[in-house]
């Protein structure tokens, strides 16, 4: 249980940030690098875990 309390805010955080982008059209593209920095913390959070 406490593995996946750990996870719930950065996953809330990166859905509230993809959630962003994609109401953000015009922006999107300049975006994209940045969602592949955050996926990769997130992958790197959850192996480190």
């Amino acid at each position: 249980m406490g593995h996946k309390c750990t996870l719930f805010p950065l996953y809330r955080r990166v859905s509230a940030f993809f959630d962003d982008i994609l109401h953000k059209d015009s922006e999107a593209v300049d975006g994209v690098s940045q969602i592949s920095a955050d996926h990769s913390d997130f992958i790197h959070v959850i192996r480190a875990s």
